[in-house]
C-alpha cells in the first residue's frame, strides 16, 4: 500500500501533464482557432501560387530584359567612346541606320550584340531590334525610353563604329583601285579576215589525206587570195565580204576540223565515205560562191570605168575634138 502511494506521487511530480494540457485545449477552443489559422495559411499559399502562374512569365521576362540591358550598358561602358559635346540625336542615329542597312543585314556592336532592321522603312527607333547572344532584347524605342543614359552611350558607340567602317571601306577602295586597273588587261583579238582563213584552210588541208578534198581546198585558197588582193587595193568593197567572214568560212572551217578528227581517229567506213562525198559537194558550192564574190567585188569598179569612158567621149565629141570617122573606125577595129 505504501509502494502504490509512492508511485502515484512520483508520477505526478515527474511526468509532463499532457492530459491537463489536452483538456485545457479542448475546453478553451484553441484548436478551433488553430484550424482556422491553418486554413487561412493554405489559402494564402494558394493565392501566391496563382499569382506566380499568371505573372511569373512577365516578371521573368522583365528581369531578363533588365539583366541583358545591364550587360549591354556594361559593355558599352568598357568601350572607349569619343564623346562629343552634344549627344547623337534620334534623327542622326536613324540617318546612320538607314545608310548602313542599305547594304548590310546586321550592325554588330560587339561579338555578341547586334542590331537588326525589322521594317523596310526604318524611319523610327521601333523599326530596329536589339539582340544579345542571339536572343531578342527589345526594340530601340523601348531601350531609349527605359534607359536614356545608357541609350545615349549606345548611340555614340553606333556612330563611332559606322564612321570607322566607312573610313576602312574608303581606304580599301583606294588601295584596291590601282590593283584592279593593273589586272584589267585587254586580250589580243584575232582579226578573222581573208588572210586568217587562207592560213586556216591551208593548215587543215595539210591534215587531210583525201586528194580530191585537198584539190578542192586549193581552189578555195586561190579564190581567197584573189579576194584578198582586191580588198587590199579597193578597201571600199569590204562591205560586200561581211557574210563571208561571219558565216560561210567559219562554218566551212568547223566542218573541215570535224572531218579531220574523224578521219584521223577512226577506221575507214561507209559513214566516213559518205561524209567525204558530201564534203566534196560542199567545197564545190563554197568555191562557186567565192568565185561569184570575187567577181562582184570589182563589178562596180568596171561599171564606173565604163561610165567614165563614155562621159569622156561625149565631152570630146561635144567640143568637136573627135573625128566621127576615126571614132567609128576605132570602134570597128
Amino acid at each position: 500500500m505504501a509502494r502504490y502511494s509512492y508511485d502515484r506521487r512520483y508520477r505526478r511530480k515527474s511526468g509532463f501533464p499532457w492530459g491537463l494540457i489536452f483538456f485545457f485545449l479542448m475546453t478553451s477552443g484553441f484548436l478551433e482557432v488553430a484550424f482556422d489559422f491553418a486554413g487561412s495559411l493554405i489559402e494564402l499559399i494558394t493565392m501566391a501560387g496563382l499569382i506566380l502562374v499568371f505573372f511569373g512569365i512577365p516578371i521573368a521576362a522583365f528581369v531578363g530584359f533588365i539583366v541583358l540591358i545591364g550587360k549591354l550598358i556594361g559593355k558599352i561602358g568598357q568601350k572607349k567612346v569619343s564623346r562629343s559635346a552634344t549627344s547623337v540625336s534620334t534623327k542622326e542615329l536613324l540617318s546612320i541606320f538607314q545608310s548602313y542597312f542599305e547594304y548590310n543585314d546586321k550592325l554588330y556592336i560587339d561579338n555578341d550584340t547586334y542590331i537588326v532592321k525589322t521594317s523596310s522603312a526604318g524611319a523610327a527607333l521601333e523599326d530596329y531590334d536589339l539582340f544579345m547572344n542571339d536572343e531578342y532584347v527589345s526594340d530601340l524605342k523601348l531601350f531609349a525610353n527605359s534607359f536614356p543614359s545608357g541609350f545615349n552611350s549606345f548611340a555614340n558607340v553606333v556612330k563611332d563604329l559606322t564612321s570607322s567602317k566607312k573610313k576602312k571601306k574608303k581606304q580599301k577602295e583606294v588601295v584596291e583601285e590601282p590593283v584592279k586597273k593593273e589586272e584589267k588587261k585587254e586580250e589580243p583579238t584575232v582579226q578573222t579576215d581573208c588572210a586568217f582563213y587562207i592560213a586556216r584552210l591551208s593548215s587543215l588541208s595539210n591534215s587531210i589525206t583525201n586528194q580530191q578534198i585537198r584539190e578542192g581546198l586549193a581552189e578555195s585558197i586561190k579564190y581567197l587570195n584573189q579576194i584578198k588582193k582586191i580588198e587590199d587595193e579597193f578597201s571600199e568593197c569590204k562591205n560586200k565580204t561581211t557574210k563571208l567572214y561571219q558565216y560561210y568560212l567559219p562554218m566551212l572551217s568547223d566542218i573541215l576540223q570535224n572531218y579531220v578528227r574523224l578521219s584521223t581517229n577512226t577506221f575507214e567506213s561507209e559513214d566516213l565515205k559518205a561524209s567525204e562525198d558530201r564534203l566534196l559537194k560542199t567545197i564545190v558550192l563554197i568555191n562557186g560562191a567565192l568565185k561569184t564574190i570575187s567577181s562582184s567585188l570589182t563589178e562596180d569598179y568596171y561599171t564606173d570605168l565604163k561610165v567614165d569612158m563614155k562621159t569622156l567621149e561625149s565631152v570630146l565629141k561635144k567640143d568637136g575634138l573627135v573625128d566621127e570617122m576615126n571614132q567609128n573606125g576605132s570602134q570597128e577595129g
